[in-house]
């Protein structure tokens, strides 16, 4: 079975991508700052998902719609 065609998502959601960078950074230096700046990316992801999720959810116009 092949896999659907997904979006990748460091272009859906930008900051998992700084998220990942900050966490690699972590791991190799051990630098609490590193952590600080994965935390808001964390954050600016999630938010970001929301954002999608929102978009997601609404109503698409259709030719019906717009006839009516």
């Amino acid at each position: 079975m092949d896999a659907p065609d997904l979006p990748d998502p460091y272009e859906a959601i930008p900051s998992l991508s700084v998220l990942a960078s900050e966490l690699t950074a972590y791991r190799s230096t051990g630098s609490l700052l590193h952590l600080v700046h994965a935390a808001r990316a964390l954050d600016e992801a999630r938010a970001e998902l929301e954002g999608l999720l929102t978009r997601a959810a609404r109503p698409r116009s259709t030719s019906k719609d717009i006839a009516a």
